[in-house]
């Protein structure tokens, strides 16, 4: 059984903010608290299901704000820190913060797409279209063997069912030699097209 999409940084979140409450001084540790805090919400939202991009949008710039109005306090009010390091190690946090909060929406994305299909399958485990569209997800995911085990399963139920015909045919051709990957990587994008109502996999 997979973990739930938010344990990993819910974790490490709490670990870092421990940890810069235990051994740094003022100010970094605030910021740092701060900083932490970004983590340990998108863990709780992950381990709830709850992909509100809104509602998370808006605590985390929250967070900013009070980032930013703690940082501005340092720079003019404690004069015992370096205040070109300090502007660094800003503009690096704010790098990583706009890069995490980035890669954790796209991530939801994917997420949600693969539970809309799963209760989809929950309540028909025969549904052939939406075992294919769920494929279709995993391979956009590079999870090639979970989506191959997709196409197989909708190949069981119907053996003449050419989206997952062409699918499974698409991911055992690229990927099991080795060059599906390159191909994805360097040469031209996955294409996913939508034919009688099931979608299929090509290169455009």
């Amino acid at each position: 059984m997979e973990l739930r999409l938010g344990l990993t940084e819910l974790v490490m979140g709490v670990l870092f903010l421990i940890l810069a409450i235990l051994y740094l001084n003022y100010p970094q540790n605030v910021l740092l608290s701060l900083f932490c805090l970004i983590p340990i919400i998108t863990g709780i939202f992950g381990l709830k299901g709850y992909y509100h991009k809104i509602i998370y949008l808006a605590i985390i710039t929250v967070i900013l704000v009070v980032m930013g109005i703690v940082a501005y306090y340092n720079q003019v009010y404690v004069s015992n820190i370096d205040k070109t390091e300090y502007y660094v190690q800003i503009g690096f946090g704010i790098l990583i913060i706009a890069s995490f909060v980035i890669s954790t929406l796209r991530e939801w994305d994917k997420f949600q797409a693969l539970e809309y299909y799963d209760k989809l399958l929950a309540i028909n485990p025969n549904d052939t279209i939406a075992l294919n569209n769920k494929g279709v997800e995993l391979t956009s995911q590079k999870k090639y063997e979970k989506a191959a085990k997709c196409f197989d399963k909708v190949l069981e139920l119907d053996p003449e069912d050419t989206a997952a015909l062409h699918n499974k045919n698409f991911i055992e051709k690229y990927h099991k030699n080795r060059t599906f990957a390159d191909k994805f990587e360097i040469g031209p994008k996955l294409e996913i097209t939508d034919k009688a109502g099931s979608l299929f996999l090509g290169r455009k």
